[in-house]
């Protein structure tokens, strides 16, 4: 069985919840973006729309890892510190990627916020496993090489 394969078997339920959560998170942003883009600022930039229903679906996402997701890891202090930096890098590189998909080569809005939410998907997952939820993410490995 390949490393892959090995990983999964191991965490499928991390990894099922992690999904399930980001789904839902999908739907609360893209009904906020709908809200706000189809609703109540038809006139205003979409740009700010998405970043507007971002913001939201990322307070309710942390709060469902939290409490969920990664609930077998002890929460340690300066996770939500850490979570928020890997939200602002995961914010920064989806609403840069919806600006140039939607506004700047044109393609549908909602078929953005789908993409950017499935390439935004593999960058979160690996960095609250490894850095966000993780109890002591600053240990030093021995078998990486360092600096002093």
């Amino acid at each position: 069985m390949n490393k892959i394969a090995a990983f999964i078997q191991q965490e499928w339920k991390m990894i099922f919840r992690f999904l399930l959560v980001g789904s839902s998170s999908f739907l609360v942003k893209a009904g906020v973006y709908a809200l706000l883009s189809r609703l109540l600022w038809m006139d205003g930039p979409r740009s700010l729309q998405n970043a507007a229903a971002l913001s939201i679906s990322m307070m309710y996402n942390y709060t469902l890892h939290r409490l969920w997701t990664f609930t077998h890891q002890a929460p340690s202090r300066g996770s939500a510190q850490r979570y928020v930096g890997v939200v602002a890098v995961a914010s920064l590189l989806d609403v840069v990627f919806f600006y140039f998909a939607h506004d700047v080569f044109g393609l549908y809005d909602f078929l953005v916020l789908v993409l950017g939410a499935m390439l935004g998907a593999f960058f979160t997952f690996t960095a609250h496993r490894l850095f966000t939820f993780h109890n002591n993410p600053y240990k030093r490995k021995a078998d990486v090489v360092q600096s002093p």
